[in-house]
Parts: structure tokens; C-alpha cells; sequence
């Protein structure tokens, strides 16, 4: 069997670049035709620096032109248009987005949201598993990118119960805290789209071929229907877009070095119908190969915080084989907790912005509490069959 490594991207060069076996590296210079610029209302991750600036530009002028503006985005994704579904500056004027009497608003300075990529069978189980026992243990949700055949298509995720079984008992036994969301197909680098890519520059029947099947494949591991979408090698294009919304999906999540060349855009924002949250932290330092240190971690955060962004942090769970480097993972968290800070998937995180359910405001963001159940909620897995139901039982991967 085959694993998936990871793709390693330069913040100097801004190349990106898959280890060969024999460790060593190819490294070129990113290519691929930049779409036009889209027109659209966002919210961009800034660099510290522009993040203060505008946050001071924005407490000085308010708020009322920013919510007329971020209204421009607010019409409702899967309608056709590139927009969110409400206001998220707006003052709370409709009665049906007011709390109920078991909800009120609560104010954050920031959010954070995991991003755990490469979710796959056979292949480094005892790390995988100890990497989520962190989350559970930090009682922190996470969205798991998981590839639905990662050894081609004739060896899907399904020919392996006890992975698919452990995944569900991830949805049953902690519900809310884990969700399953659709990790590429196989995640072959199948083109130089973007120095590397699955699906960006095939033809989109193939593209709208591997999504219905990658989304097929996972519903039967899982129970579950996705309905996040991570491209393999964080890149994609518009017809990547229009294949994840024609099986319904809510959201797009590559990274934010991708979409700022290719959308002009970075951090959460919407475009063909869905909203694009891209990742812009990685645990990993692919110049130096290693985890980044506990300090450089905590200040990128910290960056995010200070300029009240949205903080989507990604992580390979096959680069946490050991105790210490699962420490950093746990000391994230807490260093994370110890802020004024919520944490949501990639889900919630969608769902609470088109529902009205978490707006920004000037100081930071609010989210109305509890939220709703999540997509992968139990209510909402099929029941397994046969050795797939003892399986889920004994919850054994």
C-alpha cells in the first residue's frame, strides 16, 4: 500500500514540492494561467501590520459603511451568486435572527479552526488516533480531510471496516467535535496546475466524475455526507467550484497562498456559489523540514488574534508521530484557549455565517449559542450494516 505525504510550500519562493523516496526535493516555479479578478465583498486574513491598520481604519469610521458593504455578500450561497447568506455587520433588525430563550450572543476576539488533512487507511494508525485523542482530550473540534481512495479507485476507504467503523465512533461519541469532510480522491498530483494539483486543469466531467465518487465513497464509510471539500495540494479551480456545488457542497478550503494569486482573494470569502475558507497556517516549516517551534506557532496565532482574523490552522496528522511533537499540538491549543477565542470546523464556521449565527463586529466577532448541530451530527449517520455495524462498535482502527 501507498501513503500520502505531504506537499511542502516555500514562504520565501512560494513554490511548492512533493519528497521524492530518496528524500530528495523538486522544487519549480509555480505556473497556471491567474483567473480574473472576482469582484467580491470578503473577509482577508491580514499580515499584522495591514490588520492593525485597518482595524484602527475601522473602529475610526464604524461600522455603518462596513455593513453595507459586507451586505453586498450576503444573498445566499447555492443560489447561483458568490455570496454569503447574511449580514454579519448588520444590526440585529429581523426578529426571525433574534436569540431564542436558549441562545444569546456571545463575543470573541477571534475564531480558530482545525484543519487535520490526509485522514487515510493503513497508514500510520496509532499516530492518527493519538492525534485525535488531543483534540478529545482538549475537548476542541476539528475538520478531518479524509481521502476517500487513497490507493486508487479500486481500493477505496470502504475495503478497510475498521477505519470507516473508528470514524464513525469519532461522530457518535463526540458529536459536534469531528468533522468529516472530502479530502480530493485519490490525491495524486495529477497535474502542474499551481506547481502541482488533483484537480485543478482537468476537464470538469472528470472533476464532477471523482467528486460524485469520492462523496459516494465517504457517505458509505462514514454515514455521513460531507459537506466540506479540501483540494488536494490546497489548489483548485472554477471547475473544481462548480463540481463541489453540484454535489452540494457548502464550502472550499484550500490555502490562502493559492487563492490570492488565483482569486485575489485570502482567508474566508465566496466565489461560483461557495464560500472559500482558506487555510494560511501550517504546522510545518517546509524550508527546514520540522515542526515549527512552540514560539513561532504561538505568534502566528497571535497575529490572527491582534487583528481579531479568522485563524484556520492546518495539520497532517502523520507529522505527530511522537509524544513531543503531539506536545505541540496540545500546547497550541492551549495557549489558543487561554484567549478570548472560539473554536469551530470548517462547517460551523460556514453554517453560523450564512445562518446569521456569528457576524463581526468591530471589536472581534460574535456567535449566537449554542449553534446548530453540525452536518456530521449522529442524528444524521445511516446506520451501518453488517461487520461495518461491529466494527463502529468496538471502534477499532
Amino acid at each position: 500500500m501507498r501513503s500520502v505525504g505531504t506537499i511542502r510550500i516555500c514562504n520565501v519562493c512560494d513554490s511548492n514540492w512533493r519528497p521524492r523516496a530518496d528524500d530528495e526535493s523538486v522544487s519549480t516555479n509555480r505556473t497556471g494561467d491567474h483567473n480574473s479578478q472576482i469582484d467580491l465583498t470578503k473577509y482577508r486574513r491580514r499580515s499584522t501590520n495591514q490588520g492593525r491598520w485597518l482595524a484602527g481604519v475601522r473602529k475610526r469610521i464604524g461600522t455603518q459603511l462596513t455593513a453595507a458593504v459586507i451586505l453586498l455578500l450576503i444573498v445566499g450561497v447555492g443560489l447561483g451568486g458568490a455570496t454569503l447568506s447574511t449580514s454579519l455587520l448588520a444590526d440585529n433588525t429581523d426578529d426571525s435572527l433574534a436569540p431564542t430563550d436558549d441562545q444569546e450572543w456571545t463575543e470573541y476576539e477571534t475564531i480558530a479552526v482545525f484543519r487535520n488533512d490526509d485522514i487515510q487507511p493503513w497508514y500510520k494508525t496509532n499516530t492518527r488516533r493519538a492525534v485525535d485523542r488531543v483534540f478529545i482530550e482538549e475537548d476542541v473540534p476539528v475538520t478531518l480531510g479524509v481521502i476517500p481512495a487513497v490507493n486508487g479507485a479500486d481500493s477505496p476507504i470502504t475495503d478497510n471496516g475498521r477505519t470507516c467503523g473508528y470514524l464513525r465512533s469519532l461522530l457518535t461519541e463526540h458529536p459536534g467535535q469531528f468533522e468529516i469532510a472530502l479530502h480530493g480522491y485519490t490525491h495524486d498530483q495529477r497535474t502542474g496546475f499551481y506547481n502541482g494539483s488533483e484537480f485543478g486543469g482537468i476537464d470538469p466531467a472528470t472533476q464532477q466524475q471523482w467528486m460524485t465518487t469520492g462523496t459516494e465513497i465517504l457517505r458509505t464509510c462514514t454515514g455521513v455526507t460531507p459537506r466540506t471539500f479540501i483540494p488536494p495540494l490546497n489548489t483548485y479551480d472554477t471547475g473544481t467550484v462548480e463540481a463541489a456545488n453540484t454535489a452540494d457542497y457548502r464550502t472550499i478550503s484550500g490555502g490562502d497562498w493559492f487563492t490570492t494569486q488565483y482569486y485575489n482573494e485570502t482567508g474566508i470569502f465566496a466565489a461560483g456559489g461557495l464560500v472559500h475558507a482558506s487555510e494560511g497556517a501550517s504546522f510545518v516549516d517546509w524550508e527546514r523540514d520540522e515542526l515549527h517551534s512552540q514560539a513561532e506557532l504561538q505568534a502566528e496565532f497571535n497575529d490572527s488574534y491582534e487583528s481579531n482574523t479568522l485563524h484556520i490552522q492546518m495539520l497532517h496528522y502523520q507529522s505527530f508521530d511522537t509524544e513531543a511533537d503531539r506536545e505541540k499540538l496540545r500546547q497550541l491549543i492551549r495557549h489558543i484557549k487561554s484567549t478570548d477565542t472560539a473554536f469551530l470546523t470548517v462547517d460551523q464556521l460556514t453554517t453560523g455565517l450564512q445562518s446569521g449565527n456569528i457576524r463581526e463586529t468591530e471589536e472581534g466577532w460574535e456567535i449566537r449559542e449554542p449553534l446548530e448541530p453540525p452536518a456530521n451530527s449522529p442524528d444524521r449517520l445511516e446506520e451501518p450494516s453488517g461487520i461495518d455495524r461491529l466494527l463502529s462498535v468496538r471502534a477499532v482502527s
